[in-house]
């Protein structure tokens, strides 16, 4: 009997352990949005969190955003998901920056991904977008295309 206690036990324990490298639930981003937040909805951090069980949101002060206006910080055992940007008033969200590789477009593509080098994206510098969907912008290493950020603005 001890030995099967040491051996589910531990088990137990391992099968209950969150890890960084994955999410509660896969988050997909298109042009609407990403997963149930969506550009135009409610910045409303309650309501937020009720739309994103299973990560953490931090509200961020409006100094730390260059469009003065106040941010979320969506994380997930201490590493940042995303960004979530408010208007200035702070009541809509005007912008979702994607930072983690976790979050991939309908291609499959995220953050460290190379981008497909095809007549269907089109770039200005290390800017970049899909012709067929342009509210969404994908920031590239310029030399290897690898994705190193990517947002999301209603047009």
């Amino acid at each position: 009997m001890r030995l099967l206690r040491g051996v589910f036990l531990p088990l137990l324990f391992w099968g209950c352990h969150h890890s960084s490298d994955t999410l509660p639930y896969p988050l997909t981003l298109s042009e609407e949005g990403m997963g149930s937040v969506h550009p135009g909805s409610s910045f409303d951090i309650a309501l937020l969190r009720g739309k994103l069980p299973g990560f953490e949101l931090e509200l961020l002060s409006q100094v730390a955003s260059a469009k003065n206006a106040p941010l979320i910080r969506l994380k997930r055992e201490e590493k940042a998901i995303a960004l979530l940007v408010s208007d200035p008033e702070g009541s809509v969200i005007t912008e979702i920056i994607v930072l983690s590789p976790l979050i991939k477009n309908k291609e499959g593509i995220g953050v460290s991904d190379p981008l497909p080098d095809t007549d269907a994206i089109r770039c200005i510098r290390d800017e970049c977008r899909y012709r067929d969907h342009p509210s969404i912008t994908y920031r590239i290493q310029t030399d290897s295309r690898t994705v190193r950020e990517i947002s999301l603005q209603k047009l």
